[in-house]
């Protein structure tokens, strides 16, 4: 009889640990899941056209497209939102303003150094991500190649390097092989120059003139430029 008392109460241990078992593992499971439903979404919103604003969870590709992901909660069905549809997205810690704006499409071919794209441009509706925000800002867009735009609180613009391949007097003057095979201007310190008017200083003018055209330095330099506007 007590052989059959312990048997009993060995056999119900033994169906709790596997009942425990089951539940941790299918814990695990659900938990798995809807993190791995979950990865490369973070905290934000977006304000649409009509300017409500929409709470959950966002997901924005690196090389981004027409549409962002979106989730009201992380372990609801994502749904696209098309970028032109938004006024403003946060994304975690980023903001990407949507604004109808030109961009160049012209490069310098790192390999063969030829002019891709000459004199072309293209106008459409472009998710900024906000690099720096004053009364003049700095916006961030990407595609063949990396895109600023500053914003005056009037217009957005983006801020140009022009290309061009040297003229047949300009060539005479190269007697040896270190010819440049195009010409460059920093467009852009023009541009920044132009936005700034009477309250452009010589200190500002020389730090515009030293800022190279790169996201770490141009934001140093909207950073600096918007102290006292």
């Amino acid at each position: 009889m007590i052989k059959c008392k312990h048997f009993v109460y060995l056999k119900t241990k033994r169906c709790k640990k596997m009942k425990l078992f089951f539940f941790n593992s299918l814990f695990v499971l659900v938990t798995t899941f809807v993190y791995s439903q979950s990865k490369g979404f973070v905290n934000g919103y977006y304000i649409n056209r009509n300017g409500s604003t929409v709470t959950g969870f966002v997901s924005i590709d690196k090389r981004i497209s027409k549409e962002f992901r979106f989730k009201n909660s992380p372990g609801s069905n994502e749904v696209l939102v098309p970028f032109d549809s938004c006024k403003t997205i946060s994304y975690g810690n980023q903001i990407f303003e949507v604004r109808n704006v030109s961009r160049s499409m012209s490069y310098v071919d790192k390999f063969s150094f030829d002019i891709i794209n000459p004199d072309s441009n293209i106008v459409s509706m472009l998710p900024l991500k906000l690099l720096y925000s004053g009364k003049i800002s700095l916006y961030y867009y990407h595609d063949i190649k990396d895109h600023f735009f500053m914003d005056d609180g009037d217009s957005t613009r983006e801020l140009c390097v022009l290309y061009r391949y040297l003229t047949d007097r300009e060539k005479m003057k190269f007697v040896d092989r270190n010819m440049p095979k195009y010409v460059s201007d920093p467009a852009y310190k023009k541009q920044i120059e132009s936005a700034l008017g009477p309250k452009m200083s010589k200190e500002k003018w020389l730090l515009i003139e030293n800022t190279e055209f790169d996201q770490r330095p141009l934001i140093k330099l909207f950073k600096s430029l918007n102290q006292n506007l």
